[in-house]
């Protein structure tokens, strides 16, 4: 798979790249990020692999991606061909918590004011 510069002959191999990302604020502390994929599939001349066969197997195989032992599922699933390429776009959706913790309480001091 490349992910870079797509050198002469890659036909039979795979592009990915990501073609936008989303932010916000969501309730509370929570925020949401998403990211969008291409997937790019460059056919062989005569590939065996029909277009529809193809598309089929890889939202099966992307329904859902594992990132850091945590489950996501895809959606916005899209697959079109062009000349020599099979495309499918999916995105990426997740909602996190940002937690920076502040400076530990060591010592509590205890004042009470009385009035008169």
């Amino acid at each position: 798979m490349y992910t870079d510069d797509i050198p002469a002959g890659a036909e039979g191999n795979f592009l990915l790249v990501i073609s936008e990302i989303t932010g916000g604020i969501g309730i509370s502390a929570r925020k949401k990020r998403g990211a969008s994929f291409d997937l790019t599939y460059f056919s062989k001349p005569r590939d065996a692999v029909r277009f529809a066969d193809w598309a089929a197997v890889v939202e099966n195989k992307l329904g859902t991606l594992s990132c850091e032992g945590r489950l996501v599922r895809t959606a916005g699933h899209n697959a079109v061909q062009t000349d020599m390429q099979y495309h499918f776009m999916f995105t990426v959706s997740a909602d996190y918590i940002e937690y920076e913790p502040g400076e530990p309480m060591e010592e509590m001091e205890a004042t009470i004011e009385r009035s008169e």
